[in-house]
C-alpha cells in the first residue's frame, strides 16, 4: 500500500502545499543539533513499532533508517508552517513532549 500511487500522490500534494505555505507565509527556522534529533526521530520509529505492535498490527521493524529520512525530509517545513496555522509541533507530533522528558532523563538518570 505504501508504494501505491494512491498514497504517492497524496505525499506528492502534501510536499506541494507545504512548498507552498513556505514560499508564500513567513516561516521561523529552528536549528536542531543532529546527533539529538536522530536519537528523537529514531525513539519515534521504535515507539511508533511497539504502539503498532500492542494494537496487533504487522509491523516492519527493519525501517528506521528510511523512516528517519522521510522525517528529515518533510519534518522540518512542518516546524516552519505549524505556527503560521496556528498549531506548535507537540499538537502534530504529541511523542515530542514524551520525548524531552526522556532526553532530560537520559540512559542514566534524571541530569542535574
Amino acid at each position: 500500500m505504501i508504494a501505491s500511487a494512491s498514497v504517492a500522490s497524496l505525499r506528492r500534494g502534501v510536499s506541494l502545499l507545504l512548498k507552498t505555505l513556505q514560499s508564500n507565509f513567513p516561516t521561523a527556522d529552528e536549528h536542531v543539533d543532529d546527533a539529538i534529533d536522530t536519537w528523537r526521530l529514531r525513539q519515534s520509529y521504535l515507539d511508533a513499532i511497539e504502539t503498532l505492535k500492542a494494537a496487533g498490527i504487522a509491523v516492519q521493524t527493519d525501517g528506521i533508517e528510511p523512516y528517519v529520512a522521510a522525517r528529515r525530509a518533510w519534518e522540518p517545513a512542518i516546524q516552519r508552517v505549524a505556527p503560521v496555522l496556528g498549531y506548535t509541533i507537540t499538537e502534530i507530533d504529541s511523542r515530542r513532549t514524551e520525548d524531552r522528558e526522556r532526553l532530560q532523563k537520559g540512559p542514566i538518570g534524571p541530569r542535574d
